[in-house]
């Protein structure tokens, strides 16, 4: 089931990730947000479809009170959802649990290891006023922002020595990332990427959004001084192949060699012809379509697991032999409500209710997958042995609509607790 859920949020990802894509050049200075509902729907819909699954069926069960003689019922198995798996299965998914968590916490490790490592760097830097500007200069980064909770722009020392002109389009660059809060964009999604490493679109999301931090960046500097724009590229290059180091979590000017030259085409280039463009549009849509119903998709896969693994790991011959853990999304429903309460009253002991006496016996049904009881016996009795055998004689009557596991028809063990009173 764990690599069932995998290998699906993996795939909605990969189509997010190709409709993200083809929508970059509609989103303009708005990528980064693009790329950040690629990075995340594709898990949200699985939570969310896993949750409205479970607490639907919930919502419309209610329990079944009858007359004079009341039978209370009470699932205590009920909204379970976890499919029954063998040993092995169940060995391999802790397995992968425990490599998923050690990946988690050897990237969350490596991290806090280059934040550490900036902070004492930052000791050394210099608090200086350029152009109007609170910066530190750093030998050893820059041009950057840092800081998740109070950001902070850095320059190396040789940015001071270029013309005032470049100077301010720097400036207004790193001013940009610090307004629009880019290092806690970074490490949100570096957060939830390190939270499921196995999710490889989710990582590719993540350098498309380190990238479009800078081009959205780019391209409100470039709305605010047009006529510089050829000089803006140049100073790109120059400044990215001059950046001695990245901040672990920094949003910077320079960037890596590769990041630096879809910058400066994007900045350099004209706008795609509008055809093409809507076109790109409509096949991301089909893809964002795609990815929504690949849901049922999933769920269709674990269905077809858990009818597997219920017929070849857990017969009903062998299932109904004694209790045990049995999963099901939607309760066992009764069906024949009148001839349960004439069982109620033609099987309640008559010296007992004559007596006024009363109790709760607590029965534990096997319901087959077509709804039939095939097994009964006592779970708590209630300490009246008559009780405890009426009870049994009422829970052999009752007829069900089969529980489910999902959409699967399922056999289940079910407590119930069964109350006789009197008026």
């Amino acid at each position: 089931m764990l690599g069932i859920w995998i290998a699906s949020i993996t795939l909605v990802g990969v189509l997010l990730a190709a409709a993200a894509h083809l929508l970059e050049r509609l989103a303009r200075a708005r990528r980064r947000w693009l790329w950040s509902v690629a990075m995340v729907a594709g898990p949200l819909l699985a939570v969310l479809d896993a949750t409205l699954r479970r607490v639907l069926p919930r919502m419309a069960s209610p329990d079944v009170v009858f007359g004079p003689a009341v039978p209370i019922w009470d699932a205590a198995l009920h909204g379970l959802s976890v499919a029954a798996t063998t040993g092995p299965v169940r060995a391999v998914e802790g397995v992968m649990v425990g490599a998923w968590a050690l990946a988690t916490v050897t990237l969350v490790a490596v991290l806090a290891g280059g934040v550490s490592r900036v902070r004492k760097r930052r000791r050394s830097w210099t608090p200086a006023l350029v152009d109007g500007v609170r910066v530190l200069l750093s030998r050893g980064f820059g041009p950057a922002v840092i800081g998740v909770r109070h950001p902070e722009i850095v320059l190396p020392p040789w940015v001071l020595e270029l013309p005032a002109e470049e100077r301010a389009l720097i400036l207004a660059h790193e001013l940009e990332h610090r307004r629009r809060g880019d290092p806690r964009l970074l490490a949100a999604a570096f957060a939830f990427a390190a939270a499921l490493p196995w999710n490889l679109p989710g990582w590719w999301a993540l350098f498309r959004i380190r990238d479009a931090v800078e081009t959205d960046c780019d391209a409100r500097v470039l709305a605010k001084h047009s006529a510089s724009r050829n000089r803006y590229a140049r100073l790109l290059f120059e400044v990215g192949s001059r950046s001695l180091g990245t901040v672990p979590l920094g949003a910077g000017f320079g960037e890596r060699v590769s990041s630096l030259e879809r910058r400066i085409r994007e900045m350099l280039n004209v706008r795609a012809a509008r055809k093409r463009l809507v076109l790109q549009a409509m096949v991301a849509a089909v893809l964002v379509v795609a990815a929504c119903t690949m849901n049922v998709m999933g769920v269709n896969m674990k269905k077809q697991s858990t009818q597997e693994q219920s017929t070849v790991t857990a017969p009903d011959v062998g299932l109904q032999s004694a209790p045990t853990f049995t999963p099901f999304t939607v309760a066992p429903r009764i069906l024949n409500r009148d001839e349960i309460r004439t069982a109620l009253q033609r099987d309640y002991p008559p010296l007992l209710r004559d007596a006024g006496i009363g109790g709760t016996v607590k029965v534990y049904f096997f319901i087959d997958a077509q709804g039939q009881v095939q097994n009964v016996r006592i779970d708590k009795s209630s300490g009246h042995p008559a009780l405890d055998e009426a009870a049994l004689k009422v829970g052999r009557a009752m007829r069900f609509a089969p529980a489910l596991n999902r959409d699967v028809k399922v056999p289940v063990w079910v407590s119930f607790p069964i109350t006789f009173a009197v008026d």
